[in-house]
């Protein structure tokens, strides 16, 4: 039983200290992607696609506020 528990409250720990952390990081993003233009020429993996879609939201963000 004490087993139980032990993993049970490992999982709320993990839980609450990943929603935090993320919460932290995601509020100082903004800034260093505002900073930064990414470019890649790799026709097969297109992380700029992503970072690219990513600032768009954050200048709907803040037209929005």
């Amino acid at each position: 039983m004490a087993k139980a528990n032990e993993e049970i409250f490992n999982t709320r720990v993990r839980t609450k200290l990943r929603g935090s952390y993320s919460h932290h990081y995601r509020r100082g993003l903004p800034k260093p992607l505002r900073a930064v233009k990414f470019r890649s020429n790799n026709d097969t993996f297109k992380p700029v696609t992503a970072l690219r879609l990513t600032s768009i939201a954050l200048e709907v963000s803040d037209s929005a506020s």
